[in-house]
């Protein structure tokens, strides 16, 4: 199942890129090309009934759904479109005589009254019965007055939440609301606008830069609304925090439809149709969005509402389709303080790209993701003001100019994705109020210069290198180097380690201290003769409120005892960790939801001391074994995948079973274990799992020999 907000632009492409982030296992590929996202999704639909919702449709042509059908020629789909124009209906019954159009009837008011408990109580409605019994009967009379309409519902909901029992009956007994009129969305917007604070205000006519139903990473946009200097706090070290408060506030006055976690631990977000289009008229002179198609120019493109704006604006989005090309030129450049591109792998002339940089005097927030930028043409005095430059995914940008050192001001700088980039600029280290350096899929980048050691108020650095990628000890960092980094936060990866990296090196790093680390992958290095590493993992012990660790290419014989230390653990990853053979009660993490065992080739067995309940060996497998214990009490996921000399998976028979041991897995994955027999009873005995077993013909071959075998015995009792 997938839901994909279509809105104004039917891109088949894009509806694919956003089914894949439904699908149920993590994709391999992720990228631009059509073709490898179209065999990517194959995986996943062949052969299987898929249901795609495609929501608010503006517009649609044949040739569009037509392509998109031919994705799902090898599946049984069936998609669901929704939206205002008959237009739209009358094509896709073009496309595809079996349609079938359904006009929507009015809610009833019991549907008006679910909707107002929504948007009043929220998460209160846990209590639901004290809600009906206080609530019940006036909330059921006011919903009469919503004219089946679910606007006016929401309306009412969202004005009334926090309110008292009187206030609520007042609203009841009232021939009109206040002095609004709830039939027009705009209305309630404007209402929820009216009774915020002045700071909220502005970060939420910020979002006016981003298009409708435009997905808006969270993240991104604290930084954003920092850049602006839009957060006042007190102290400068609390600015994100201050920006997530301000996030909350407005999920909590419903600015926004949809804030949910993206798959990969960050949240994203929509703002409510309503209200989007109610800061964008507000918000009309300061803020410019302009569609850009093949051929076309930046005045011929857009609503006609832009076309008519004159160049006052500050804030200005480039929304490009594919192979379009950068506009020679921006209206109002020397004036902008936000220049946002929209792109999927469009192309900016180097020329074009060095006359804009030179315009741009007040530009504060610059995002040029996946522009095809091959070189920056930045020169010493150009864009001091900066504070947010995004060049992510600029897959031919080798190396970045020595002038990005003299933005002094510089908060984010984001270049994950940039996969050709092979160093940083030495004198990175003039950057002194740098927050955020982002350099994840840089496969290009071995080494990061010292001067990184001395930017203290870097809160994300999201990779580092354990050794000097064959640079100088003096230009390079080494391992130690994280030492007073400890304001870092969010997910930390380490590339390199062994070889090279000293033992002494590692505990220096400190990375115990970094307390407000959440994820932590530590990659060994793949091409090495065998080093130490188990005293080198035994140094690098991970904070206690770690939530994800992955180890990979780990060649120690046995895991460190900090790691059952890690009480908070949600998400655990051991890859190719080949001289291991034996697992450590994982069992005993209290917290751990997912673990993927994956490539171990020396293990053997897996039996009742990887549950770590505290049982003795005279008390495994035995029958009415009891213990107050639970194995993995919040474990969900389980994956053993390419363990080559699996033999072996043993447990206990314990009173009570499946409630004490793994009680609520609920995906389970066996993957080329060839040696292994068969499954432990503990698992056997949880009816509701269906386990995913491939490239194991032992097991599999047991499995039917007992099924057939259950088979027999009932024919036998029936006769």
């Amino acid at each position: 199942m997938a839901w994909v907000t279509v809105s104004r632009q039917f891109n088949v492409k894009r509806i694919v890129k956003t089914m894949l982030e439904f699908a149920p296992e993590k994709p391999e590929y992720v990228g631009d090309e059509f073709e490898l996202l179209e065999l990517e999704l194959h995986k996943f639909v062949v052969d299987r009934e898929v249901l795609l919702v495609l929501d608010d449709v503006v517009k649609l042509d044949w040739n569009h759904l037509s392509d998109l059908m031919n994705v799902f020629r090898s599946s049984s789909c069936r998609i669901l479109i929704t939206t205002r124009k008959k237009e739209v209906a009358k094509v896709a019954k073009e496309v595809e005589e079996s349609t079938h159009t359904v006009l929507m009837t009015s809610l009833s008011p019991e549907a008006c009254w679910s909707i107002i408990k929504h948007h009043a109580f929220g998460d209160d409605l846990k209590n639901e019965s004290t809600v009906e019994r206080i609530f019940g009967q006036v909330g059921r009379q006011i919903a009469e007055k919503c004219e089946r309409k679910p606007v006016v519902a929401k309306s009412f909901g969202v004005m009334l939440r926090g309110r008292s029992y009187e206030e609520w009956h007042h609203v009841m007994m009232s021939e009109k609301l206040w002095w609004y009129d709830l039939t027009s969305a705009s209305m309630l917007s404007e209402y929820l606008y009216s009774r915020m604070p002045p700071a909220l205000r502005q970060c939420l006519l910020h979002c006016s830069i981003f298009p409708k139903n435009h997905s808006i990473q969270v993240d991104k946009l604290v930084k954003l609304w920092m850049a602006q200097g839009f957060i006042a706090s007190h102290e400068e070290d609390k600015m994100e925090i201050q920006g997530w408060k301000y996030v909350k506030q407005l999920r909590d006055c419903s600015a926004f439809q949809e804030f949910e976690p993206d798959g990969e631990g960050a949240f994203v977000c929509k703002l409510e149709e309503g209200m989007h289009e109610f800061i964008q008229d507000l918000a009309r002179n300061e803020y410019c969005i302009k569609f850009l198609d093949e051929g076309a120019t930046v005045e011929e493109s857009g609503d006609n509402d832009t076309l008519t704006k004159p160049p006052r604006f500050r804030h200005c989005t480039l929304c490009l389709e594919a192979q379009t090309s950068f506009p020679d030129s921006i209206d109002n450049a020397g004036k902008l303080h936000t220049l946002m591109v929209l792109s999927e792998s469009s192309d900016i002339d180097p020329t074009n790209l060095a006359s804009l940089l030179y315009s741009m005097k007040r530009i504060r927030a610059l995002d040029l993701s996946s522009c095809a930028i091959k070189e920056l043409p930045l020169k010493a005095d150009e864009l001091l003001h900066l504070r947010y430059l995004n060049l992510s995914f600029n897959h031919e940008l080798k190396k970045l100019p020595s002038a990005i050192s003299n933005l002094l001001n510089l908060q984010t700088l984001n270049l994950n994705g940039c996969d050709s980039l092979q160093k940083l600029p030495k004198s990175i280290g003039k950057l002194i109020k740098l927050r955020h350096l982002e350099i994840l899929w840089t496969a290009s980048l071995s080494y990061l210069p010292k001067g990184i050691a001395s930017l203290t108020f870097l809160r994300t650095l999201n990779r580092f290198f354990g050794s000097s990628g064959g640079a100088s000890r003096s230009k390079a960092c080494s391992l130690g180097d994280l030492e007073n980094l400890n304001n870092i936060e969010g997910c930390l990866t380490i590339d390199g380690l062994g070889g090279e990296t000293e033992i002494s090196e590692a505990k220096r790093a400190g990375l115990k201290n970094k307390k407000n680390l959440r994820g932590l992958e530590l990659w060994f290095s793949m091409v090495r003769l065998k080093g130490d590493d188990q005293i080198l993992l035994d140094r690098l012990e991970a904070p206690p409120q770690l939530q994800f660790l992955g180890i990979f290419y780990y060649r120690g014989s046995s895991f460190p005892n900090w790691m059952m230390e890690l009480k908070k653990l949600t998400h655990l990853m051991l890859v190719n960790c080949s001289e291991c053979n034996l697992l450590p009660p994982f069992g005993k993490l209290p917290f751990l939801e997912s673990l993927e065992i994956k490539n171990m080739p020396n293990v053997e067995m897996v039996d009742f001391q990887f549950l770590g309940i505290g049982l003795n060996h005279e008390d495994a497998g035995n029958e009415g074994s009891s213990s107050e214990e639970i194995a993995f009490p919040r474990l969900r996921k389980l994956h053993f995948i390419k363990l080559d000399k699996w033999k072996g998976w043993t447990g206990i028979n314990v009173d009570g079973g499946d409630k004490k041991i793994m009680p609520l897995l609920s995906s389970l994955s066996v993957v080329n274990c060839e040696k292994l027999e068969s499954l432990p009873n503990y698992i056997k005995r949880k009816e509701n799992l269906k386990p995913i077993i491939e490239g194991c013909p032992l097991l599999l071959e047991k499995e039917k020999a007992q099924k057939e075998m259950k088979s027999m015995d009932s024919i036998n009792k029936a006769d």
